[in-house]
C-alpha cells in the first residue's frame, strides 16, 4: 500500500497498484488473463515493512514494463494466441518492453511521450533512422492517417488520429 494521489479517487489516499493483462477479440469476447501487484521500490527495500503486510521475503522490485513482460512470457508459453499488445505511456516509454515485443514479432500500439527517442524505416529504403514521435509524426503524408474511435469514455467519444510508422 502506497499513500499518494489517485487518479481513480481524485484526491490523495492510501492505494495499491496492479498490473493487468487482458485478452480482447471481436470474435473470443475479452477475459482478464493475469495480474501482479506492483510493488513499489521503497516497499521492496524495506524488510520491515514488507514481514508487517505479509508480502513474501523473495519479492523483488520490479517496474510495471518488467511486470508486463513476465506476464506476457507467461501467456506465451501458456500457448495463448494474441496478435497485438496495446498499452499508456507507462509501458510504451520503456524502451526494453518495445525492443522485446519487437525481437518476438509481436505487433503493438503502445503510446509514447512526443519527445520519446523512436527507430522507424527511413523512406527513401537506406534502412532505420532514429527520431523522436513527434519528429516522425509530423513527417508523415495526410493520407497516412485515419480517425477512429476507441470507444466510450467517462467525457464521450474518445476519438484520435492514427497512423502506422514502422
Amino acid at each position: 500500500m502506497s499513500q499518494g494521489y489517485s487518479e481513480t479517487a481524485g484526491r490523495i489516499e492510501n492505494f495499491q497498484i496492479g498490473v493487468f493483462l487482458a485478452y480482447v477479440s471481436p470474435e473470443q469476447g475479452r477475459s482478464l488473463l493475469d495480474r501482479e501487484f506492483y510493488l513499489p521500490r521503497e516497499w521492496a527495500e524495506d524488510a520491515i515493512r514488507r514481514q508487517a503486510a505479509g508480502i513474501p521475503i523473495q519479492r523483488t522490485f520490479a517496474t510495471k514494463p518488467e511486470l508486463a513482460r513476465q506476464m506476457l512470457e507467461r501467456a506465451i508459453s501458456t500457448k495463448i494466441p494474441f496478435k497485438w499488445v496495446t498499452s499508456d505511456e507507462v509501458y510504451g516509454g520503456n524502451r526494453c518492453l518495445r525492443i522485446w515485443l519487437e525481437q518476438h514479432d509481436i505487433f503493438f500500439a503502445l503510446a509514447v511521450a512526443t519527445n520519446e527517442p523512436l527507430f522507424y524505416n527511413l523512406r527513401n529504403g537506406q534502412g532505420p533512422g532514429q527520431a523522436q514521435a513527434d519528429q516522425i509524426a509530423n513527417s508523415l503524408p495526410t493520407e497516412a492517417w485515419q480517425r477512429l474511435s476507441c470507444g466510450e469514455g467517462a467525457k464521450g467519444p474518445r476519438i484520435y488520429d492514427w497512423a502506422l510508422a514502422h
